[in-house]
């Protein structure tokens, strides 16, 4: 993911700092409300989801699943199947949908769009730096027979201390974590559209099996898609929901805790930002 990482943190921070040129008051952003989304990220139902994704991998993985899914693709070739570009699909979709729909909500004004790119991003990048700092810390090696010929006792390897397995492959499955995260705000913030989260989680049931079965399922064990769907979710709902209620808000005029000007803004020179929690 360590392409996905620069491409998505370069356009954060960029469309961080012009967001406050580019449109007026209550204008939300890819930064908009992040502290309290990263803290509502750990509360009360997503808190389960969070356990859930370790104690799955803990079951998973000791009960042998894992090293039984991994021998079921190790068969497989899926080189011609329409998931041999799931990876290169997972790294570019979250930052060109997020992108893509903050690029157009600025330029067509059309302030709704410009709140779900932001949400996109936002929980894309959330999703991204904790399955990093996670990777960083447990050690999980992938499922590779050249460097582990002991697959089984591999699928049930973890090597906990920092960077002991790098931050690239391991437990969680990024792809998963930030895929689901991006899907999930998208899916919250049009909670209207029954539609469009259709296609957004029939997405993730698309990354959740190219990861799986990638290169006769050398990329992930399966506990840590498990893990990864379930935190991307609790993030994703968090930030899309979050991004969502904001976003009524200032379409109904209620101050949304982000303006970036005071109200006589015309009447003082320079750019003036003001933040409330």
């Amino acid at each position: 993911m360590n392409r996905a990482f620069h491409l998505i943190t370069v356009f954060w921070f960029l469309s961080g700092i012009i967001s406050p040129v580019l449109a007026g008051e209550c204008n939300l952003h890819p930064f908009t409300g992040i502290s309290n989304n990263i803290s509502d990220s750990f509360k009360g139902r997503n808190l389960v989801l969070h356990s859930a994704g370790i104690l799955s991998t803990y079951a998973i993985a000791n009960s042998g699943i894992d090293y039984e899914v991994y021998k079921y693709f190790s068969k497989k070739d899926d080189k011609t199947s329409i998931f041999a570009k799931t990876p290169r699909v997972g790294f570019y979709m979250p930052m060109l949908v997020g992108g893509g729909l903050y690029a157009y909500g600025n330029i067509a004004d059309s302030k709704r769009e410009t709140a779900a790119g932001s949400a996109v991003l936002q929980a894309s990048l959330l999703g991204l730096s904790y399955s990093t700092l996670l990777k960083s810390i447990t050690g999980r090696p992938h499922p590779a027979p050249e460097d582990y010929p002991d697959m089984k006792k591999a699928s049930r390897t973890f090597r906990f201390g920092f960077l002991r397995g790098g931050a690239f492959w391991g437990w969680p499955s990024g792809h998963l974590t930030v895929n689901t995260a991006a899907a999930t705000s998208l899916a919250y913030f049009y909670k209207d559209n029954p539609m469009l989260q259709i296609i957004c989680y029939s997405y993730v049931g698309y990354v959740f099996y190219g990861v799986n079965s990638h290169h006769r399922g050398s990329m992930h064990w399966f506990s840590d898609t498990i893990a990864g769907g379930l935190f991307g979710y609790a993030i994703g709902s968090t930030v899309g929901k979050n991004m969502r209620k904001r976003w009524d808000k200032a379409g109904k005029g209620e101050n949304t805790g982000y303006n970036h000007a005071p109200p006589n803004f015309v009447s003082y020179p320079g750019l003036y930002i003001s933040k409330s929690f």
